[in-house]
């Protein structure tokens, strides 16, 4: 399957350039030693009480559950805060470094547009080695609020219009790749990108249905694919 004509690549980052349980694992280490060192329980215990908890019912109210398990004296804030500050080494996928390579060997433009807490997702881009790589790099949380007060966040088409001006690309000669079809191309397409979702054997979102509309142009299962 190959994208012809297209000059500027656009990437998501998580689950899509590399395993965001990378980033995780690392962040719960951090927990788990910040809880041992202030509290005195060993960091084993705290890192497996969370890591079995997220796998049995996801994120959500962890830290809350950690704090009652363990009779801590300690606010979940602190606790978000400590796991937000982890600054860890990650690795990217390796069909996602060849076809990086490959993009940069031809000369062509490269972005990035990814959603969340905006310390977490430059910390990621960071431990990838994207900042300075990537000749574009959207933290949709740092755009700051829209007119309602709402913030920005993908499927906004303002958040790849913002992408597409940093790098001077027309939408036509642009191709963006994510894995979430909930976010990840609707807006994009609306621009007149074209859109690659990549379906990984693990991810936050391989198992998630697509609406009517929202699916991208073409699927793959690695993004060599695309060489």
């Amino acid at each position: 399957m190959r994208l012809t004509g297209i000059t500027t690549y656009i990437f998501d980052m998580d689950d899509t350039m590399y395993e965001e349980m990378q980033y995780v694992r690392a962040a719960m280490e951090h927990v788990a030693e910040y809880v041992e060192r202030e509290h005195g329980i060993e960091k084993e215990r705290i890192y497996l009480f969370c890591m079995d908890l997220m796998e049995e019912q996801g994120r959500g109210a962890i830290f809350d559950m950690m704090i009652e398990e363990f009779h801590l004296k300690e606010s979940v804030e602190k606790l978000v805060e400590v796991y937000r500050d982890t600054r860890p080494s990650l690795t990217l996928y390796g069909d996602a470094e060849a076809l990086l390579k490959e993009v940069e060997r031809q000369g062509l433009k490269t972005g990035l547009i990814t959603d969340g807490n905006a310390k977490v997702q430059k910390a990621k881009a960071e431990g990838l080695k994207l900042i300075g790589r990537i000749q574009s790099v959207i933290l949709t949380d740092a755009m700051g609020k829209k007119p309602d007060g709402s913030g920005y966040h993908k499927p906004d088409p303002e958040v790849f219009l913002k992408c597409l001006k940093e790098l001077g690309a027309n939408p036509e000669d642009a191709v963006y790749i994510g894995d979430n079809p909930a976010k990840d191309f609707i807006g994009a397409r609306k621009l007149g990108m074209k859109t690659v979702q990549v379906c990984r054997n693990k991810g936050m979102f391989m198992d998630q249905m697509v609406k009517p509309g929202y699916e991208a142009d073409m699927q793959v299962s690695l993004l060599t694919e695309l060489l």
